[in-house]
């Protein structure tokens, strides 16, 4: 994207400086106030501030701007879990199940709320879903769900990130490790 501020933004993002991250990607959005990439990367940085409800607001723009991008629905969804909506976040990550029924993140995490609602049978259900669908995209790393161009996901580098560590199972099951045992 050629905007100058947005690429300052993930800079500064990049080194850890949220605040300047968020200062340029406002900046971003005033020269393209309707880009759904800038208001979500903003919304990672209000994230890491630990600033959810500001990140909601931002996501809920990209979700807007890209209804059909089942990423926005998933990033959504982390989002409002963080603040306790835990209906709304299911809600979220059933629509990016829609858009793309093979997100194995998304079925992991409608799973771990499922869990949270004590509802262990559709909880275990995504659970392997998003195993086989780990374990298809491992096997055949050009295998990517949807083949609708528009409802895949601009890789930022917390996307990436996230992508890198569901490709390597080891990670990934530290990772269920970790959020099933409570962050701790």
């Amino acid at each position: 994207m050629n905007n100058k501020p947005f690429n300052e933004g993930k800079v500064a993002y990049e080194s850890g400086n949220l605040e300047e991250a968020i200062r340029m990607f406002t900046l971003a959005l005033e020269i393209d106030p309707h880009h759904p990439d800038i208001y979500h990367d903003r919304a990672v940085a209000y994230l890491n501030l630990g600033k959810p409800n500001l990140a909601i607001i931002d996501l809920n723009h990209s979700v807007e701007y890209q209804p059909n991008n089942p990423y926005r629905y998933s990033s959504r969804a982390f989002a409002r879990d963080a603040v306790g909506d835990i209906a709304g976040a299911i809600e979220d990550y059933k629509k990016a199940i829609q858009l793309d029924p093979h997100d194995a993140i998304a079925h992991n995490n409608l799973g771990l709320l499922e869990e949270k609602m004590g509802r262990i049978g559709n909880a275990e259900l995504h659970y392997r879903m998003a195993s086989e669908f780990q374990k298809e995209l491992k096997e055949n790393p050009q295998f990517v769900g949807s083949e609708d161009e528009s409802n895949k996901p601009s890789f930022s580098t917390y996307a990436r990130t996230v992508w890198e560590i569901f490709m390597n199972p080891a990670e990934w099951k530290e990772v269920f490790r970790f959020i099933k045992n409570g962050f701790k």
